[in-house]
């Protein structure tokens, strides 16, 4: 069992998409899209989802742009509260999908998608959350 072979007791198991689980955390990250500059970090567990982590990353103001992980009720109440503009790319399968809408948050979120990528190879964190925040 895991209890048996983990030296960490504060991880924990991350799951993403059903079928990718790993140990360890996850990193939630925030990136300024006029500067490029990381300006929030937040380090959770791994079973937190992205969208719960949101809030540790939320701008203060602005638009954030994010992908479908962040199409959740809390985190919109959370945009909401705070005045930040939601931008989510939509899940298919939402009534409210707008496929132009969608391609052109997409083309905004696309110049930090190598960077994130690149992030994952070179961190020490398991895992890291494609969460853009383009604060415009």
């Amino acid at each position: 069992t895991l209890s048996k072979v983990a030296n960490d007791k504060q991880a924990k198991i991350g799951c993403k998409g059903g079928n990718k689980f790993w140990y360890g955390y996850k990193k939630h990250v925030s990136v300024d899209i006029q500067s490029g500059m990381i300006n929030k970090v937040a380090v959770t567990t791994a079973n937190v989802t992205d969208s719960k982590g949101f809030k540790h990353v939320m701008p203060h103001s602005g638009a954030t742009y994010v992908d479908k992980a962040y199409c959740t009720k809390p985190v919109k109440n959370a945009a909401t509260r705070k005045g930040v503009h939601l931008c989510a790319v939509k899940k298919n399968n939402m009534q409210d999908k707008n496929f132009d809408l969608d391609k052109y948050y997409t083309k905004i979120r696309a110049p930090l998608k190598e960077y994130f990528h690149k992030i994952i190879n070179v961190s020490d964190i398991l895992v890291l959350s494609k969460f853009n925040s383009l604060n415009l």
